[in-house]
């Protein structure tokens, strides 16, 4: 009896040392840099995102997936901003990770969680018309409502907790810095499909800016606070800006909501790329002025209406130059 106990307690052991041999080689598996690399990548390419790469990736089970200096670079950036800063640098995100999934060799992120990230976004109102920029632009779109079609009820929440914005506006041969603001953007699943919220930091009670996006619906909502008239004119496409010139238009403008809706299944958009018809068309815009002021020219050239804020019009008459 006593032999048959040591018997069984020597089973025992190794069986337990051999468990853990194998926890640990799992360990070590799920914690290879270059695996996780190769996998971080994997994922984050599966949404087409050109220019795209990661410094370093770790991993523990207390932590979780660790990601630092992810880049974004554009791949055909415009013309004098070869120097310019990455579209997106994030310095380090804690990536929460299904771990049967990694087990089994696929990233599955339950929660990310960011730290600070820089956006730099540079327009060039001169190109927004040019074939070329404007199919790459159209192509990105189709890639991305593809993406977020796949991944529907996979998508993770995701809270960055300040984001430093850089608006940039290229005249003149070069980037001129417009607006620079620092953010707050937190991600949300919904029944629906996903909700976005981007507040200024310090937060106030409105965001500045909220996007739902809906996989039944094929609708993109988005709505945007306050801004000025005439930063909005330096953003707009060249040829509506020289329309829009003449009426000295000052104020400010809401977007109390615009809805973009699909132009089709997510699989249509993206297999019909050659199609002059644009992966999302304007469906809704609802849009409130405040403090509007401005120049009406009239047919008499030597004749023009204006009106100032808060007034309901006057009108004068002259030379107008």
């Amino acid at each position: 009896m006593a032999k048959r106990r040591r018997t069984l307690l020597r089973l025992l052991i190794w069986t337990l040392l051999g468990l853990a041999a194998l926890l640990a080689g799992s360990y070590g598996y799920l914690t290879n840099p270059n695996r996780l690399r190769a996998k971080a990548l994997k994922a984050l390419h599966a949404l087409q995102v050109e220019g795209l790469d990661v410094a370093q990736v770790t991993f523990s089970l207390r932590d979780g997936l660790q990601i630092s200096d992810l880049v974004i670079r554009p791949t055909k950036p415009l013309a004098g901003s070869h120097n310019a800063p990455p579209t997106l640098h994030v310095a380090h995100a804690r990536i929460a990770c299904n771990l049967a999934g990694l087990l089994r060799g696929r990233l599955e992120p339950t929660k990310i969680d960011v730290d600070q990230a820089t956006v730099t976004i540079i327009c060039d109102p001169a190109q927004y018309e040019d074939t070329p920029q404007a199919a790459s632009f159209d192509t990105g779109v189709r890639r991305l409502w593809a993406a977020l079609h796949e991944w529907r009820e996979r998508l993770p929440p995701v809270r960055i907790a300040q984001t430093d914005l850089h608006l940039m506006i290229r005249e003149h041969g070069r980037p001129q810095l417009i607006e620079r603001s620092l953010l707050r953007v937190v991600g949300e699943p919904t029944a629906a499909g996903y909700h976005v919220r981007i507040d200024r930091l310090p937060a106030k009670d409105e965001p500045l800016a909220a996007a739902q996006w809906g996989d039944s619906t094929r609708d993109l909502k988005i709505t945007l606070d306050w801004a000025r008239l005439r930063t909005v004119q330096r953003l707009l496409p060249a040829s509506v800006a020289e329309k829009l010139a003449p009426l000295k238009l000052a104020g400010r403008a809401r977007v109390d909501r615009l809805i973009f809706r699909a132009a089709g299944p997510p699989n249509e958009v993206v297999s019909n790329r050659q199609n002059s018809e644009p992966a999302f068309q304007l469906a809704l815009a609802e849009v409130r002025l405040a403090d509007l002021s401005g120049v009406i020219p009239l047919e008499d050239h030597r004749a023009q209406a204006t009106w100032e804020r808060g007034n309901v019009g006057t009108w004068e008459r002259g030379n107008v130059a």
